[in-house]
């Protein structure tokens, strides 16, 4: 089949406007891998609560961190970063972009997030699933309409501030796991789980 020069440049015109409607990435894992400290720079950490838990304790617990990571390498989206020395969260906007929240789905400059993390989830299941779980009546109702409906409105990042939502939306805390965090404030990147270690003292 061929098509005429005109068709073939609306055609492709269509192409660009809808991956341009959307932001992606396709390169973070779902899960973080299992891995033991290798380095004085990696550490065990255990977070202050289980936001980032997405039904498989991936990665809720006995998270390495990486603590020399960001000397040499920028945030990225889709990093798990730990901050403020108890807080484990995921970075979803980046310096001097726009986020919002629209019935659980983050948009970033007013495109949608579409990747795993770009929407709501509460113990890794997304709102169809949720609704089918045995979870009572009453209880879902009040979750899908705090968690799956949330709205929040647009928020603009300075240029040395990222934002940051955990996995778990139903265990994420406003001002501490989903906010805006400063760059310089972050201590490391997430880099593995490790199952086999002892659960560092807190």
């Amino acid at each position: 089949m061929t098509y005429s020069a005109p068709l073939s440049i609306f055609l492709l015109f269509l192409l660009v406007s809808c991956q341009a409607s959307s932001i992606t990435d396709t390169s973070t894992p779902i899960d973080l891998p299992n891995l033991s400290p290798r380095s004085a720079n990696e550490r065990l950490v255990q977070p202050l609560n289980d936001n980032m838990d997405r039904g498989t304790s991936n990665p809720a617990m006995n998270t390495v961190i990486d603590f020399a990571h960001y000397q040499a390498n920028h945030v990225e989206r889709g990093d798990v970063i730990w901050y403020e020395g108890k807080f484990l969260s995921r970075v979803v906007a980046l310096p001097s972009e726009q986020v919002s929240i629209r019935k659980g789905q983050l948009l970033v400059n007013g495109h949608k997030l579409d990747t795993f993390y770009g929407k709501a989830h509460v113990g890794g299941m997304e709102e169809k699933e949720f609704k089918r779980s045995d979870i009572g009546k009453k209880e879902k109702d009040v979750i899908v309409d705090e968690v799956y409906r949330l709205d929040m409105e647009e928020v603009a990042l300075s240029d040395d501030e990222v934002f940051v939502v955990g996995d778990n939306w139903f265990r994420n805390e406003p001002g501490s796991t989903i906010k805006k965090v400063k760059v310089r404030t972050v201590e490391g990147k997430a880099i593995g789980i490790c199952k086999s270690c002892a659960s560092p003292q807190t």
